[in-house]
């Protein structure tokens, strides 16, 4: 396997181990937070570092792989995904039945830690990748604000209604997001989305099938936890009676 970290969208897979500390320093405030609040802050900090590991994941593997290995390694990564989605509930509650809910925090945090050091000897800084592109900023605040509000109006529609004003507003403020998030892409330099995918429409397709298809997976994820904890008086790890 080739030592290297190049670059990809953005700029930032060559700041991946960056994100990664980030991820896994913040599973660790997570575990010792306090209260509610430093514990959603640290979930905040933990998205933002994960979010930039998990899109840049490709990147790394094509960088790393020659391109007569890189098919291995991208179904090893896929296979390993979706071994993690499967496994990842069950565990996830077999540990919080143990050791409470700080010790999925503390579990991430010491799996942080071994991928690190991992990573720190395999990857190594690629000097000839040549000037990275710049962050579209603008984008990424733009789609968080879609995002974020779209799933915040879909979140409290249920226990306030449709009527109520944070739903109002939520919905609205994500909805400008979407309509003014084109006209910036047009003007930056660098996009957070490539020009080609207002062309390219079988690739454009693929991908807002899959956009698709992992929020609805997700959303079911999250939807039925909440059901089996709440409605059905579930613990975490029900103990099988003997």
């Amino acid at each position: 396997m080739r030592r290297g970290c190049g670059k990809a969208r953005g700029g930032l897979p060559g700041r991946t181990p960056r994100r990664a500390r980030l991820a896994d320093a913040a599973s660790v405030c997570c575990a010792l937070a306090p209260d509610t609040r430093f514990l959603i802050l640290g979930r905040i900090l933990q998205g933002v570092g994960a979010s930039a590991i998990v899109a840049n994941t490709t990147a790394l593997l094509a960088d790393s792989f020659p391109p007569e290995r890189l098919p291995r390694a991208l179904g090893v990564n896929a296979t390993l995904i979706s071994a993690t989605q499967a496994a990842g509930p069950l565990l996830g509650g077999a540990v919080t039945n143990l050791w409470g809910w700080s010790g999925i925090f503390w579990v991430s945090g010491a799996t942080g830690l071994v991928a690190l050091g991992w990573a720190a000897h395999i990857l190594r800084p690629d000097r000839n990748s040549g000037p990275s592109e710049r962050f579209d900023l603008a984008g990424a605040l733009l789609s968080v604000l879609f995002l974020g509000g779209g799933a915040l109006a879909l979140t409290e529609s249920g226990p306030r209604g449709w009527t109520s004003g944070t739903v109002v507003l939520s919905a609205t403020v994500s909805l400008a997001a979407l309509l003014v998030f084109p006209l910036v892409q047009s003007r930056r330099r660098y996009p957070l989305l490539d020009s080609w995918l207002s062309v390219d429409r079988c690739r454009t397709m693929a991908l807002l099938a899959a956009f698709l298809t992992a929020t609805l997976y997700f959303s079911v994820v999250l939807v039925m936890s909440l059901y089996l904890r709440r409605l059905s008086i579930w613990t975490p790890c029900p103990r099988v009676s003997r």
